[in-house]
């Protein structure tokens, strides 16, 4: 045998049958949070002065992700976010509670101070969107002038059809249009403005209000 072959009769005695190892533990069930708001450390981006506004990856994965976590224990009432500069991020979420009614008046109203702007993300069978800029803080035109550009950021006005700004603890009040508001399943046949169900069934149902997308820069 050459110096330079390597033998290799060492590895024939290795046991490679793993049918007796042990089974690897089983991953921890999410446990139920608990009422009230959960504060969120969504870290700061080290990011150069931005021209326009841009979603931190957390706030943007945690409103996702309430499509897909309805009737778990991860399920989101309303998520609270604000503004640093033209970056929005995520402050805290609320847990899915008992009723609509009664989260807002435990868990919304009372937290809205006059020392803080915040965007709420108010969620029923639908998203709503409550901006809180109370008249006396210096960034309260920010926040309002930013208020549609953040909806838009989320996908607009087909998931988040309700926006209510308020300036003053007297203008904050759980309107009807929340509570009433109708399931933005775009499937559903009862969407206003939704296609066919023939059409439906060939593909996700957009509303006729939808502009047809622009067509490619070929074909210009």
């Amino acid at each position: 045998m050459s110096k330079y072959t390597t033998n290799y009769s060492k590895w024939d005695d290795l046991d490679t049958d793993d049918s007796d190892a042990e089974p690897p533990a089983p991953e921890p069930e999410p446990e139920p949070e608990g009422p009230g708001w959960r504060a969120h450390a969504d870290p700061v981006l080290a990011v150069k002065e931005l021209s326009k506004l841009v979603l931190s990856y957390e706030l943007e994965g945690v409103f996702d992700a309430q499509a897909f976590d309805k009737g778990t224990p991860r399920a989101k009432r309303a998520l609270r976010c604000v503004l640093k500069g033209n970056l929005a991020r995520l402050n805290a979420t609320l847990a899915w509670g008992a009723g609509a009614d009664a989260d807002f008046e435990t868990y919304i109203k009372p937290n809205l101070t006059t020392t803080e702007c915040c965007y709420v993300l108010f969620r029923t069978k639908t998203w709503a969107l409550f901006v809180w800029a109370p008249a006396c803080h210096v960034e309260a035109d920010a926040y309002l002038a930013t208020a549609l550009p953040f909806r838009e950021a989320l996908g607009g006005n087909i998931r988040i059809p309700n926006v209510f700004s308020w300036t003053k603890h007297g203008d904050v009040r759980l309107d009807a249009m929340v509570t009433d508001a109708p399931a933005l399943s775009l499937s559903a046949a009862d969407v206003e403005g939704a296609v066919s169900a023939a059409a439906r069934a060939r593909g996700p149902a957009v509303p006729a209000s939808v502009p047809d997308p622009l067509p490619p820069m070929s074909a210009m």
